[in-house]
């Protein structure tokens, strides 16, 4: 292996652990916090699937397995980057993850709110 190859892979470990880290520092406040739910979250989305979103939102006993599945999924695959056990596997439920959020409030051509996008 060549040097820039050595630092190619050393950059990358490090990308990988700080998503990781990011991962699972939101879904260790989730769990943290008494009482948090994505009620708020999904009953206001605005995305594709909002629909389904708001439903799932009013759903009192699926509420408690879309919050679970929330938590445990950001923790474990913000642990599994970081520490490189399984990453591929890892990284995919964490793209499951953000289409999911990207889905409930896309980003792109949102409106604006007091002028600013």
């Amino acid at each position: 292996m060549s040097f820039s190859s050595h630092w190619r892979d050393g950059a990358l470990a490090l990308l990988r652990m700080a998503i990781g880290w990011h991962f699972f520092y939101e879904g260790w406040v989730k769990l943290m916090e008494a009482g948090w739910s994505s009620a708020g979250y999904l009953k206001s989305s605005t995305g594709p699937l909002a629909g389904l979103f708001q439903w799932l939102g009013g759903q009192t006993g699926l509420l408690w397995v879309v919050d679970q599945l929330n938590i445990w999924g950001l923790l474990l695959s913000g642990l599994a980057l970081m520490v490189g056990f399984a990453a591929r596997p890892a990284a995919a439920g964490a793209m499951v993850l953000l289409s999911l959020y990207y889905l409930a409030y896309p980003p792109l051509f949102a409106p604006t709110v007091n002028g600013v996008n």
